[in-house]
């Protein structure tokens, strides 16, 4: 039972189970978040405080407008409803909703001091977690 508790926790650790629905963007590598990108995307929840588990982070390429609409394709056959682009803290970003469940992509050139060796590719944060009132 541990070693199930265990390995549960590693597959989570590394995004297997993760609870983003999206496909792993073509050709990125995964990347992570530096302590400033930690606190941008906990910043995005209300109890401040998100989990490997309903994020994914890439570094591509290609352009942000590719990224975005690969996810809307991608988020739209899943069920998920475009609600709009725009910007999270200077940072470009789509909205999706799906019941009670809300989906950002957010995407930029550089790392914007949220990334780690990002340089001057795009890096790509898919991050879902519930509606708030």
């Amino acid at each position: 039972m541990l070693l199930a508790v265990i390995v549960a926790a590693i597959l989570a650790l590394t995004g297997v189970l993760s609870n983003v629905e999206a496909t792993d963007y073509p050709g990125a590598t995964k990347a992570s978040l530096s302590n400033q990108g930690t606190t941008y995307v906990n910043n995005l929840y209300d109890n401040k405080q998100s989990s490997n588990d309903n994020r994914k982070v890439f570094l591509t390429g290609d352009t942000p407008e590719a990224v975005f609409k690969f996810y809307r394709d991608d988020l739209t056959s899943k069920g998920w409803a475009f609600e709009g682009e725009g910007t999270l803290s200077d940072v470009k970003a789509n909205k999706y909703t799906k019941g009670d469940k809300l989906f950002f992509v957010i995407a930029d050139n550089g790392s914007k001091n949220l990334i780690l060796d990002a340089g001057t590719k795009t890096f790509i944060i898919l991050l879902t977690g519930n509606k708030t009132n």
